[in-house]
């Protein structure tokens, strides 16, 4: 929250700028794209509403860039869902084939996968004797489906 105010005067947003270029020295709240793409919608807000009645009933609003400086002004700690289409991540696409439909926890999945079949690959081109090689590729796959 703090970060969206940083100033150009401050160490740490020119310390954040060094790290990564895509930080703008001005500070994220001098962006111009808050009014040039006004309109455009980031995600949504969810709440639940106590009615008089007791019971509660679910809001969802739609947040769209024109409403991100007050949202960050006048709020402490606001979350907003974002689809990860609302994301300007060069390589999304190649992220969500890595971790595309996986569950949490099973994020490594694919780079312990990726390892063991290299690892098969590096023993069958070393050309040893078929069943120590059959047992070290099944014993290397079995490793990937733990």
């Amino acid at each position: 929250h703090d970060t969206f105010w940083l100033s150009r005067d401050s160490d740490e947003i020119e310390r954040r700028h060094r790290l990564n270029n895509l930080v703008p020295l001005q500070g994220y709240f001098s962006s111009k794209d808050f009014a040039k793409n006004a309109e455009y919608g980031i995600g949504k807000k969810r709440y639940r509403i106590l009615k008089p009645d007791g019971s509660t009933t679910r809001i969802d609003m739609d947040v769209k860039m024109k409403h991100v400086p007050a949202l960050m002004r006048y709020t402490a700690a606001f979350k907003v869902n974002v689809p990860k289409s609302s994301l300007d991540m060069p390589k999304r696409m190649d992220f969500g084939i890595v971790v595309g439909n996986k569950k949490n926890g099973e994020e490594y999945n694919y780079i312990v996968d990726r390892f063991t079949t290299m690892v098969s690959i590096i023993i069958l081109s070393s050309n040893p004797p078929g069943p120590p090689c059959a047992m070290a590729f099944l014993g290397m796959k079995t490793l990937s489906w733990l």
